[in-house]
């Protein structure tokens, strides 16, 4: 199934939920510029991504650091963004990878498995 995602404003953060699986790296390159394009133009700093219902074992690590490399050559400013990540534990080793070279490339961005403790850390002053 190919992935999909909603984009619902939520006042101070705009959330995101996504399902589906990517085929290729070419579709989840699609999927993640189709919704910071969305991020872009709501003006707001917080996303919430919902990926509970997504399935990444199809992308490996080259495929993470291409996300992020991605982002970085198209000019996006993820510096003063706030991006936290709901998942289940099936995507634990892809989102782990994913903050850690998120972290080193100064972006504040965090994975977590309850949706509370997502809207602590995304919504604190």
């Amino acid at each position: 199934m190919p992935i999909t995602f909603k984009v619902i404003p939520m006042g101070d953060y705009l959330l995101i939920e996504s399902q589906g699986s990517p085929a290729s790296f070419d579709e989840f390159r699609s999927y993640y510029l189709s919704y910071i394009k969305e991020l872009d133009e709501s003006g707001l700093r917080r996303v919430l991504v919902d990926s509970r219902k997504v399935d990444y074992a199809g992308l490996d690590y080259h495929d993470l650091i291409a996300f992020m490399d991605d982002i970085l050559i198209k000019g996006r400013n993820l510096i003063g963004n706030r991006t936290a990540v709901l998942s289940g534990l099936s995507n634990k080793a892809h989102y782990s990878r994913l903050e850690s070279l998120a972290v080193n490339r100064s972006f504040s961005f965090r994975w977590f498995t309850t949706m509370d403790s997502a809207l602590e850390w995304l919504l604190r002053p």
